[in-house]
């Protein structure tokens, strides 16, 4: 500290001029927080209310699983497929919009071998070679 008004006793002094609580040690704060509380209580500043029941934590997976209550879903997941949700899905684009942009053998390759849908000509290209 620099000057005696940057002590921790000068802080604390101040502090408790300006209201607060201060304990006289660390090792005393604990209960003056109790006491405050009590005495808050015994005011009616807090009115104290009975605890909200406890939820019930959920059953562990595995735990069930062992248990032979539940059955993990098959699903395959790699970086080009995923078939988690509703339809399966190639690179991110489901298998109706392959159907209904006629992708065809070549576009359904470009997403799975390049990950990513490449120009009419690259997957007529590739159709041409797989023909070959």
């Amino acid at each position: 500290a620099r000057g005696d008004m940057e002590t921790a006793a000068a802080k604390n002094r101040a502090m408790k001029d300006a209201g607060f609580h201060v304990p006289d040690s660390f090792d005393k704060l604990p209960e003056m927080i109790a006491n405050v509380y009590t005495e808050l209580v015994q005011e009616g500043t807090i009115v104290e209310m009975p605890e909200a029941e406890t939820p019930q934590v959920p059953m562990d997976y595995t735990w069930a699983k062992k248990l032979g209550m539940v059955r993990k879903p098959a699903n395959f997941i790699s970086s080009i497929a995923d078939d988690r949700g509703e339809e399966l899905k190639y690179c991110g684009v489901t298998i109706s919009e392959v159907f209904s942009q006629e992708l065809g053998i070549g576009g359904v390759l470009s997403l799975l071998w390049f990950r990513r849908q490449l120009p009419p000509a690259c997957t007529k290209f590739i159709e041409m070679i797989l023909m070959v």
